[in-house]
């Protein structure tokens, strides 16, 4: 009898143990995973961190922070993207919480001078509206700016004046459609309620608190360890782009912050932390759907929200010119965690999200550039050969027929230069504005692809001029 029970109790100690051992997080294997997903989408530099509600469960930095090779460490301050927008109604939350904004007030009603090209419709758009999306702003709207490095005090106004040329595709409220135009109105907002420049409320409001010592909005208020650089990819390859964004930029993506302080950020709003969370009624807007989008997806202010199965995940996907991140976290038990890096590309794959999902348990996609990637990248890149090949053997035949006749007719000149001028036109403007952006913004995140359209764009015009004037 004592045999029998000596042995049940070891059966049951060697399950439970290798339960124990099957729910513990590999943090080697991580690791690995990591490294490799890193090298297949050549990304410079990336930090990590994972937690739950006891703490860390898993931090770690990975290859160099700029062209000095020096390493990235969880205190490297990165460019956080549209991480950056939770701040931004984080903020707003917080005077809401103090009285001093009404959320489903007017727009207006803090910023008088603010107008777009639609008649009356302006005048409806509230501050809840800009914080999720359902202002009527197009996702094409607010790209417009993204060369801007203009870094004076009234950049803000600046860009309110151009927004006032824009017309709002929706009503205010009927519908959600992603813009950074939202976010722009957002930190405007807040500098007109508080008096004080944007830097300076979310450095005492949010950075302070927290004791985030590596982390600002675009440019170092105080001493703080050296930013990483970012890096573009040029077909694949990463180059250095040194680049500060202008200050219209940000609340919709000007946070910069190191792993370890956006950890501290995270597990703030997760835990609902009085010393930065506005009263519950207000803290709760946060995370909170303004409206299905589409299946699973929904957005709360400022954040993403994602139904993974019966729990929601609150996160925020972030891109700047040289930069990729991701943050997020389960409210149900507070685990979460954020990836940083410092590369933008066309020829990468989501790297932020592979990694961050893995670490949390959850399918995490491609990691290695898709197919597709690589037949719009260098598909583009034979379309620019082809197309100049293409312009030197017509203009050779065209030679010869003009010397073989002794009229050309007109026709034949001028249809094949209004399509080729029709072409440029598309590839300039076009193509770049059904991505939702400007051919300029398209040189901030993917230079190569940039590239390929310009000069196709260019070789249309000299080809299309070519066709009307040559031969006489």
């Amino acid at each position: 009898m004592t045999r029998w029970v000596f042995s049940i109790i070891i059966i049951f100690f060697t399950a439970f143990s290798a339960f124990a051992a099957e729910d513990e997080f590999d943090a080697a294997n991580y690791s690995t995973f990591i490294e490799e997903t890193m090298k297949a989408s050549n990304v410079p530099g990336l930090a990590v961190i994972l937690f739950d509600k006891n703490g860390i469960i898993y931090e770690n930095a990975f290859g160099i922070a700029g062209p000095d090779h020096r390493a990235v460490t969880l205190d490297t301050p990165f460019q956080l993207g549209s991480v950056s927008k939770s701040f931004a109604a984080l903020t707003i939350l917080q005077l809401a919480g103090e009285g001093t904004i009404d959320l489903d007030a007017p727009v207006i009603n803090y910023l008088p001078e603010f107008r777009t090209a639609n008649s009356d419709s302006w005048k409806a758009v509230s501050i809840r509206h800009i914080l999720s999306h359902r202002s009527g702003f197009s996702t094409f709207n607010g790209n417009q700016l993204q060369e801007s490095d203009y870094r004076e005090a009234d950049a803000l106004n600046e860009a309110i004046s151009q927004l006032g040329k824009a017309k709002l595709k929706s009503k205010p409220g009927e519908i959600y459609e992603y813009s950074n135009a939202n976010y722009i109105l957002a930190a405007a907002v807040i500098e007109a309620v508080t008096g004080q420049s944007y830097e300076i409320v979310i450095d005492e409001r949010v950075f302070k608190p927290l004791g985030m010592t590596n982390s600002y909005i675009q440019m170092p208020l105080r001493e703080s360890a050296k930013e990483a650089t970012g890096y573009r990819q040029w077909f694949g390859k990463p180059a250095a782009y040194p680049h500060i964004p202008g200050r219209v930029w940000m609340a919709a993506g000007g946070t910069t912050a190191s792993a370890r302080d956006l950890a501290s950020y995270l597990t703030a709003i997760a835990n609902k932390d009085p010393r930065i969370m506005p009263a519950a009624s207000y803290g709760n807007e946060l995370t909170a759907p303004q409206g299905v989008v589409e299946g699973d997806y929904a957005y709360g202010l400022g954040w993403m929200l994602w139904k993974e199965g019966s729990r929601q995940l609150v996160y925020h996907s972030g891109l700047n010119g040289g930069f990729a991140a991701r943050a997020a976290f389960f409210p149900d038990d507070q685990s979460g965690g954020l990836v940083l890096t410092n590369q933008s590309g066309s020829l990468q794959a989501d790297v932020p999200r592979a990694v961050l999902r893995k670490g949390l348990n959850l399918d995490h996609g491609l990691t290695k550039p898709s197919t597709g990637q690589h037949i719009m990248v260098w598909g583009l890149l034979a379309t620019t050969f082809t197309l100049l090949g293409s312009y030197f053997l017509s203009t050779v035949r065209f030679a010869k027929y003009a010397r073989s006749v002794e009229r050309v007719n007109l026709l034949r000149r001028v249809i094949p230069s209004m399509l080729l001028f029709g072409l440029a036109f598309a590839l300039i403007k076009l193509v770049p504005k059904a991505n939702g952006i400007t051919l300029g913004g398209m040189k901030v995140f993917v230079p190569d692809i940039w590239l390929c359209l310009t000069l196709s764009a260019a070789i249309a015009v000299i080809w299309g001029v070519t066709r009307l004037v040559y031969p006489r």
